[in-house]
């Protein structure tokens, strides 16, 4: 029959305390943020990350839209055992009159869950009802049911449901409000411990142990060095994460002798330097820093 429920009510916001929920759900961002991969991690920006994860643990309190209400009549059988009004010789067992029961099916919007967890503020008087996909359904029996005690008892209780989403709304805000900062300041984080753990490795002046995919450490080679500065692409990659190039100290030790050994020549020959200006100074020294080094993408900053 249309409107025949086989679930019973159940009382609602009883089944989750609030503290414990949103404690759960900021460790689970955190936790998911220190799972990623590291050089994705690396790779992607962190305002872009931090907003993906604020739009995925954005709390969503239910929303009732009691204007958008149907009801549903249909018989149905009550005991009337216990009904002290009543004389009955046996209250042992069950009586059963044929009563009426009003279906009624509130629509919703927002994150169901809601529904289950109880707001740090309560009454210890919650409302019964049954919760399904974007429905909220609870029923009104009686013997001799009227308009107005079917009304009342609407009202009753959709006043209690609102009144338990006002508390938990409350509680939601500041949650919400934090998740931004969280997020950004645990990806920041990470990153600064993945980054400080390359340049670690990076500052060792060894190979870099080889690994399926990923590139060699940026320790210049010995002969025709080469310096490879990479920029970080601005999307989720997983491609291995290049720090900034560094120079191993025989490297710069080397690039001190070339010139040193430029300015003997120049002391050794001052009539050739005289009347040259700092420009074509400059070329010399970069003629044999340039016998000796390949840069890549660098502006010679002498």
């Amino acid at each position: 029959m249309r409107g025949y429920r086989s679930t019973p009510e159940d009382y609602l916001f009883h089944k989750g305390d609030w503290h414990a929920t949103q404690e759960g759900w900021r460790n689970e961002l955190v936790a998911k943020i220190g799972a990623m991969n590291g050089d994705e991690l690396l790779n992607i920006s962190t305002t872009d990350l931090a907003r993906y994860y604020v739009d995925e643990y954005t709390f969503e309190v239910p929303v009732i839209h009691d204007d958008e209400l149907v009801v549903d009549q249909r018989e149905t059988k009550i005991d009337v055992s216990q009904d002290r009004d009543r004389i009955i010789h046996d209250r042992s067992r069950p009586v059963l009159i044929t009563g009426t029961t009003i279906d009624v099916e509130v629509p919703f919007t927002g994150n169901k869950v809601g529904f289950d967890i109880q707001p740090s503020t309560r009454n210890f008087n919650n409302p019964m009802a049954r919760v399904r996909d974007g429905v909220v359904e609870f029923s009104v029996t009686g013997t001799d049911l009227s308009a107005e005690r079917v009304k009342q008892e609407i009202e009753r209780v959709l006043n209690s449901i609102n009144t338990h989403l006002g508390w938990l709304a409350n509680d939601a805000n500041g949650y919400n409000a934090g998740l931004e900062n969280l997020a950004t300041r645990t990806i920041e984080r990470r990153k600064e411990k993945l980054l400080k753990d390359k340049s670690l490795v990076a500052g060792l002046g060894f190979r870099m142990k080889e690994r399926p995919g990923a590139k060699e450490t940026f320790a210049a080679p010995k002969v025709r060095r080469n310096i490879r500065p990479q920029t970080p692409k601005p999307t989720a990659s997983k491609v291995a994460y290049n720090p900034e190039p560094i120079l191993t100290d025989d490297d710069y030790e080397h690039i001190l002798s070339v010139l040193a050994n430029m300015v003997s020549v120049m002391e050794q020959s001052p009539g050739a330097f005289r009347e040259i200006d700092e420009e074509s100074l400059r070329t010399h020294f970069l003629m044999q820093l340039n016998g000796h080094w390949t840069c890549h993408g660098i502006v010679p900053l002498l």
